[in-house]
């Protein structure tokens, strides 16, 4: 498990990162932990982190056996952050071993962690509506976000019609009092979507394969996504960030992490 820490602000640059190696859901006390630098360049702020983070990854995977569930705890102003780039290589080689295609890889809102965090209420009721529906169905199904979203809709997602909500190319607000619809669907709750960090080189062929993803237990949905990364006839989806941020699986020795 990853958590980056933001500096306080309203820009949430990430301020350090700590891996935790688990077992069963409970820390192994094998723990990384690097701070970052405060640069005001956010290119080169985000090469750091990159750095750092495939370095301690690298070495936490190391000591696992096999494959290895990676959930990586982010601030909101992280959520588009190139998740599905982090991999290593070797020292003389140039290609680089992308971590997601062997290991599933999600991300999380990591304020969602906090018992008191004002936002977790709808979170919470949004997953138990999707529990209860896949328990009587068993069939899990995905929705697009709308072209234009309304107000309407982002209250629904309290109780959302599908199980995983796929939001294409959340790209960033132009205008500052533009709509963000990532921030918003998230303050609405959703545990479980996907989006895009570029662009797919066939975006008509991503219903089908997310038909395909779809297909199977649900809560298995992240170990299905290595394949999906590996493969060629799943470029489309090379690139999609997955949420998966169930308020099931929560880690109450986030609240420890150093300051």
């Amino acid at each position: 498990m990853v958590s980056i820490k933001p500096r306080s602000g309203r820009a949430e640059k990430p301020s350090s990162l700590t891996v935790w190696l688990l077992e069963n859901g409970r820390t192994t006390g094998k723990i990384w932990h690097d701070p970052l630098a405060n640069v005001a360049d956010w290119a080169e702020l985000s090469a750091d982190l990159m750095r750092r983070l495939e370095d301690a990854l690298s070495q936490a995977i190391a000591c696992g056996e096999g494959p290895v569930f990676i959930e990586i705890l982010v601030p909101m102003a992280l959520l588009r952050w190139d998740f599905d780039r982090l991999g290593i290589k070797h020292e003389r080689g140039r290609c680089k071993r992308i971590f997601g295609r062997e290991h599933p890889l999600v991300i999380r809102w990591r304020d969602r962690q906090s018992p008191n965090f004002v936002w977790a209420g709808s979170w919470r009721r949004s997953s138990q509506h999707i529990r209860k529906r896949l328990a009587a169905t068993r069939a899990a199904r995905w929705g697009c976000l709308p072209d234009q979203p309304d107000e309407a809709f982002v209250h629904s997602l309290e109780a959302p019609a599908t199980e995983f909500l796929y939001l294409g190319g959340p790209f960033p607000a132009v205008q500052e009092d533009d709509p963000d619809w990532l921030v918003d669907v998230m303050v609405a709750g959703i545990p479980f979507a996907g989006w895009m960090t570029s662009p797919a080189p066939n975006p008509s062929n991503i219903p089908a394969l997310l038909d395909h993803l779809m297909q199977g237990d649900f809560d298995q949905l992240p170990m299905r996504v290595p394949e999906v990364r590996s493969s060629a006839r799943c470029a489309d989806l090379h690139a999609m960030t997955l949420l998966w941020d169930d308020p099931e699986r929560r880690h109450t020795f986030l609240l420890e992490e150093p300051a």
